[in-house]
C-alpha cells in the first residue's frame, strides 16, 4: 500500500464523517481530531518514501504504511457502520428503469400512433401480450401506466430538445394529433 491509497482510505473517512450517523458529538469530534492526526502521519509516510533513497529500510513505527492502513481502516469501518442509511434523492420509483428499452413498448407506441391492431389501447395491450411482445405477468393496467411513463419521458426529451435549438425551432405535432386536427 503506498500514501495515495491510504490518501483514498482517508478521503472515504471523511465522507463517511459528513454523512448523518447515531455517533454523539463528542465521538464524532475524537474521530475527526484521529482523521488528523493519521492524515499527519500518511503526509510523513509519504515524504519520508519520496526522500529516501532505494536501499534504505521501510519505514516502522507508528507511521509505518501499515500500522497507518489498519487505524484508517479500522476508523472508516467503525463510521461506517454507525451511519444512517438514507434513502437517495432522485427520480420517483419506477419512473426510469430497464422497459423503457423494451421492444414491446415500442411496438406498442407504434401500434398506438398509428392505430393499428385493436379499436384502444388496452386492446393494443392485449394483443402484445398474447403475441408475446409484452409481459403477460403484468395486467393491462401496469402496461398502460409504463406507456404512459415511456410517453411522458419521451415527450419531456423532446421540449428539452426543442428548447435547446432556440426560439425560432419548433416541432410538428405528433401523427395522432395531425390526423385529428385535418379535416
Amino acid at each position: 500500500m503506498n500514501a495515495a491509497e491510504l490518501n483514498v482510505i482517508r478521503d472515504a473517512l471523511r465522507t463517511f464523517l459528513k454523512q448523518p450517523s447515531d455517533l454523539d458529538r463528542e465521538q464524532l469530534q475524537k474521530i475527526a481530531e484521529k482523521e488528523r492526526d493519521l492524515s499527519d502521519k500518511i503526509w510523513f509516510n509519504a515524504g519520508w518514501y519520496a526522500a529516501r533513497n532505494s536501499n534504505a529500510a521501510e519505514l516502522e513505527g507508528q507511521s509505518s504504511t501499515t500500522n497507518i492502513a489498519v487505524e484508517l481502516v479500522t476508523l472508516a469501518e467503525l463510521v461506517r457502520s454507525q451511519m444512517k442509511v438514507r434513502k437517495p434523492a432522485g427520480r420517483k420509483a419506477g419512473s426510469y428503469t430497464e422497459f423503457h428499452s423494451d421492444p414491446g413498448y415500442q411496438v406498442l407506441m407504434a401500434m398506438d400512433d398509428l392505430e393499428m391492431g385493436g379499436k384502444s389501447t388496452n386492446a393494443r395491450i392485449l394483443r402484445l401480450m398474447k403475441d408475446g411482445w409484452l409481459d403477460s405477468g403484468l395486467d393491462e393496467d401496469a402496461h398502460a401506466k409504463r406507456l404512459a411513463l415511456i410517453r411522458a419521458r419521451i415527450q419531456s426529451e423532446r421540449e428539452a430538445y426543442f428548447a435547446s435549438l432556440g426560439h425560432n425551432v419548433v416541432g410538428l405535432p405528433s401523427p395522432k394529433a395531425r390526423k385529428k386536427s385535418s379535416p
